[in-house]
């Protein structure tokens, strides 16, 4: 029985001493593939250097909204170089809108949102998509209101810690849902009903380590093995076997990013 780790950050500095060991972890814990997510140009390059480094995990390459004040035409070029630099990218992300921790550029996102899904496009690469409201959900709006306009975008919503009125919205457009342990704490109850929400064949399972540990593991550095309690709590909260979330999992993710 295997499992993939959809969406991990195994380039962070958390993981500088002992990424061999976290890897060797989770292969024994039945987590066969990882995708190690770019954050920024350089996290990127990090993330690319790793895929090459390990059989099993493969990159993706994007521009998180927190570095929003990166030139756009930089941004491109550099993303341009970095996919064409290896066979190991398998999608443009980690992008979107984060109202959360900043609402004072809100311009910027935006237009950094839209080079990159217009970038996934021309690529024919998926996306992965971060979106986290602030004061009210205009993040989620607005990002969805940017996927719904174009043709040929696909990908994942990661971290998703939405309503389950949201999660229509976005399997409407075409998206995969991606959970991580939040899912597993006793006060995520919005998110378990999105859990509940979603077909089996549209979900993903990821770590967002080194944050977000499962509850078991909680106040720890989280690391690709934990994803396998993610999975056990949504085979708990959908009333399936363990397998069955293993299996499933494994082919959209499998599907989506073409590994």
């Amino acid at each position: 029985m295997q499992l993939i780790d959809s969406h991990a950050h195994l380039d962070f500095a958390d993981f500088n001493s002992d990424i061999g060991l976290v890897v060797k972890r989770a292969d024994k814990a039945g987590v066969s593939k990882i995708i190690n997510i770019g954050a920024d140009l350089e996290r990127s390059k990090r993330a690319i250097e790793i895929a090459h480094d390990f059989a099993n995990i493969w990159a993706t390459v994007g521009v998180h909204p927190e570095d929003s004040q990166i030139d756009l035409g930089e941004a491109k070029k550099g993303l341009e170089s970095l996919v064409n630099s290896s066979n190991r990218v398998v999608a443009i992300g980690e992008c979107g809108l984060d109202y959360f921790h900043n609402d004072q550029n809100k311009a910027e996102q935006r237009s950094l949102f839209q080079l990159q899904i217009e970038f996934a496009i021309e690529n024919k690469l998926p996306l992965v998509v971060h979106i986290r409201n602030g004061k009210d959900e205009s993040a989620a709006s607005e990002a969805y209101n940017f996927l719904s306009g174009y043709k040929g975008v696909r990908g994942v919503i990661h971290c998703f810690t939405l309503s389950k009125d949201w999660v229509k919205k976005f399997l409407d457009v075409g998206f995969y849902i991606g959970f991580t342990g939040i899912v597993t704490y006793k006060n995520a109850h919005m998110v378990q009903e999105s859990v509940r929400a979603v077909p089996i064949d549209r979900l993903l399972i990821e770590t967002d380590c080194p944050y977000l540990a499962p509850q078991k593991y909680r106040g720890q550095r989280n690391e690709p093995a934990y994803v396998v309690e993610v999975a056990r709590m949504i085979a708990d909260i959908k009333s399936l076997e363990f397998a069955d979330i293993a299996t499933k999992t494994t082919m959209n993710c499998e599907k989506l990013f073409q590994i």
